[in-house]
C-alpha cells in the first residue's frame, strides 16, 4: 500500500470517531514464528507519516481504548483478487466505502485528512515565498512498479503543459517524483515531503495529474484536481467530488499489471485537449 493508500484510512478513521467516540488503532497482522517453530499470527499497530498528529488515530498501543481495524485484511482490501499479471478489484464502490463498511459505516465522506505540524507548515511558507503567487500544479508520472497502464504519454503531457500555460497565462510548477522534467516548468521534483507537498497543491489554482498518491493528496486541501484515468481501474473506485477526471479508457477496468495493449492504445488515441480544455474550465470557475 502506498501513501495515497494509507490517506484513504484517514477518512474512514474520522469517520469512525464520529460515530463510535473513539479512535481507529490501524493494525497489520502477519504470520511469524513461535519459540517451538509453529506459525502464528503476529500483530503490530502499524505507524505511518499519513497517520502523524492525526486525532482520530492511535498510533501508540497502550495510548488509550479504540477499534482495532485490520489494514491488511480482506474484507477492507481494495483487491479482491491479485494475479501475476492481473488484479480484480471491488470496483462497485469507492476505496473509503468499501474501508467503512468493515466497520458499519454507510455513505462516509469521501476527503482525506493530514495534518501538519508547525514545521511542515513552516517549511510550506518558506517554498511559497519562492514561488509566483498564482500558479498550476502538475505530476505527470503514476508509479509503474506496480502496473505499466496508469502512465499517460509523456509527450502528451508536454503539450498539455505547454497549453495551459498559453491559455490561463499561469505558471506551472511540476511536483511529485517524477524521473523526467517537462519544459517551461519550475521544477519542484523531489523538494518536498509528500507532506508537504500537500501545501504547495494547496497554495496552487488546480493540480493536473495522472492517478495516483498526490491525486489522494489533494483532498486534503483546498484544491481541485484534474486527473488522467486510464481503463486500468474504474472511477467509481477513486472518484472524490472535489476532483476532475477524464476517463481516456475504452475498455476495462482491465486490471492488468503487464502491458495492456487496449490501455496503450488508449492513450496513443485520446485528444490531449479534452485535459486541456478541463483545466481552462476550471480556473475560469474559480
Amino acid at each position: 500500500m502506498g501513501l495515497g493508500g494509507y490517506l484513504t484510512w484517514t477518512a474512514a478513521a474520522k469517520e469512525i470517531h464520529q460515530k463510535y467516540g473513539v479512535k481507529m488503532i490501524p493494525i497489520e497482522v502477519h504470520m511469524g514464528q513461535s519459540s517451538a517453530g509453529d506459525e502464528i499470527p503476529l500483530t503490530r499497530l502499524k505507524k505511518d507519516e499519513m497517520f502523524r498528529n492525526n486525532p482520530h488515530i492511535v498510533q501508540e498501543f497502550g495510548e488509550e481504548h479504540g477499534i482495532q481495524v485490520k489494514l491488511n485484511g480482506s474484507s477492507a482490501n481494495y483487491v479482491e483478487k491479485d494475479d501475476y499479471h492481473k488484479v480484480t478489484h471491488k470496483s462497485d464502490s469507492h476505496i473509503i466505502e468499501t474501508i467503512c463498511k468493515t466497520v458499519g459505516i454507510e455513505n462516509p465522506q469521501l476527503k482525506c485528512e493530514l495534518y501538519l505540524d508547525d514545521n511542515e507548515k513552516k517549511e510550506i511558507d518558506f517554498h511559497l515565498k519562492n514561488l509566483p503567487r498564482y500558479f498550476i500544479t502538475v505530476e505527470p508520472y503514476s508509479n509503474l512498479d506496480f502496473t505499466l497502464n496508469r502512465g499517460y504519454p509523456f509527450e502528451k503531457w508536454q503539450m498539455i503543459v505547454d497549453d495551459i500555460a498559453e491559455k490561463t497565462g499561469l505558471p506551472v510548477v511540476q511536483i511529485g517524483v517524477s524521473p523526467s522534467l517537462l519544459k517551461n516548468v519550475i521544477d519542484y521534483r523531489k523538494r518536498t515531503s509528500f507532506r508537504v507537498a500537500s501545501g504547495i497543491i494547496d497554495a496552487s489554482q488546480c493540480l493536473v495529474s495522472a492517478e495516483g498518491g498526490l491525486t489522494h493528496l489533494s483532498t486534503t486541501t483546498s484544491t481541485p484536481a484534474i486527473v488522467v484515468l486510464t481503463g486500468y481501474q474504474s472511477q467509481k473506485m477513486v472518484d472524490y467530488p472535489t476532483n476532475y477526471y477524464i476517463d481516456i479508457s475504452s475498455h476495462g477496468p482491465c486490471g492488468m499489471k503487464v502491458h495492456c495493449p487496449e490501455c496503450a492504445e488508449d492513450s496513443k488515441n485520446h485528444d490531449y485537449n479534452e485535459v486541456v480544455n478541463k483545466v481552462c474550465n476550471v480556473i475560469e470557475g474559480l
